[in-house]
């Protein structure tokens, strides 16, 4: 909107939309209408409510479950907003533009996903553990061969993760909690560019086991995976931590390279859309998981009747 495009919603996932809030309204036991605010929510958007289409050429292309929406952007000349990975491939591969939220975001805020804008070193963020999550990441390293001796930190969770290339093993390296130690060899050069995702399941209660994989690749047909588990459950924590970008706990081991991408998320990152990111990476993966609606849905206030204050970003994390 802010480049002055209008807002489209077909009215096969307007109703969709309808269905899955009426049902979280009765699950989740809410005071409130959801319906009600997502109505007010697009009308102040100004959005344009277009029918659905069918089209018989995205068989083979697009799963069947998607297709009305695919259809509905094409016939509209729209470009389709989808944070499904897989799906946002598939329009494209059908010559429909799609974008997730971070690309939609990128677009008016060029920097954001900018190379030449690549992240030296980095500075203090925040994080929160969740039962389940990832780090996602691209980076790049100029030297050829490597230096021996050094630890090139892509981030350091204060206390629970410590990412990072070891040259002397030339392997990609996730110490969890200290005690546990994930790693991959790859292959690669100086300047290309890597992805790496870290991702983590806490267990169900204290006595079960969480599990942790580290995932680096450079293409689909160059990656590699290690996945481990431990006793200790270091996201069972809780509270907030410190995630420090480029460089180790102690001030050293910095990158001395770029980081392109840096991504922490809810839910783990799968197979699929693992190799889907692989495929094509200049999409970033999804910002939201199956949870994030919930949470979202049960952080609206009603402060009193006829009154709705949605949660903020900030909230959601």
């Amino acid at each position: 909107m802010e480049a002055g495009h209008s807002i489209i919603i077909d009215d096969y996932t307007w109703n969709e939309s309808i269905s899955v809030l009426r049902r979280k309204s009765r699950t989740l036991g809410l005071i409130y209408s959801p319906i009600n605010v997502m109505e007010a929510y697009w009308a102040n958007l100004g959005a344009l409510h277009v029918p659905p289409h069918i089209d018989a050429t995205l068989r083979g292309i697009v799963n069947r479950s998607d297709r009305q929406v695919v259809a509905a952007a094409r016939a509209n000349g729209a470009t389709l907003l989808t944070d499904d990975h897989p799906l946002l491939l598939q329009a494209q591969k059908a010559g429909v533009k799609a974008v997730n939220a971070l690309q939609a975001v990128a677009g008016n805020h060029p920097n954001v996903l900018d190379p030449q804008q690549a992240i030296h070193f980095g500075t203090p963020q925040v994080a929160r553990p969740y039962a389940a999550g990832h780090v996602y990441f691209q980076v790049s390293l100029p030297h050829s061969p490597f230096p021996a001796g050094h630890k090139f930190t892509v981030f350091y969770l204060i206390g629970r993760v410590w990412v990072y290339f070891d040259t002397d093993q030339g392997a990609w390296i996730a110490e969890v909690d200290g005690l546990k130690r994930l790693s991959v060899m790859l292959n690669f050069g100086a300047n290309e560019r890597v992805l790496g995702c870290f991702s983590y399941r806490a267990g169900s209660s204290l006595a079960s086991r969480p599990t942790y994989s580290l995932a680096v690749g450079t293409n689909k047909d160059n990656k590699g995976r290690d996945y481990n588990k431990t006793l200790k459950s270091i996201w069972l924590k809780g509270g907030v931590t410190q995630l420090n970008i480029g460089r180790s706990r102690f001030d050293a081991d910095y990158l001395d390279g770029h980081i392109f991408q840096l991504l922490p998320g809810h839910g783990e990152i799968g197979e699929k859309v693992w190799n889907a990111l692989l495929a094509d990476a200049s999409v970033p993966p999804s910002v939201f998981d199956a949870n994030l609606l919930d949470t979202a849905l049960l952080r609206v206030s009603v402060p009193r009747v006829g009154d709705i204050v949605r949660p903020s970003p900030f909230d959601l994390m």
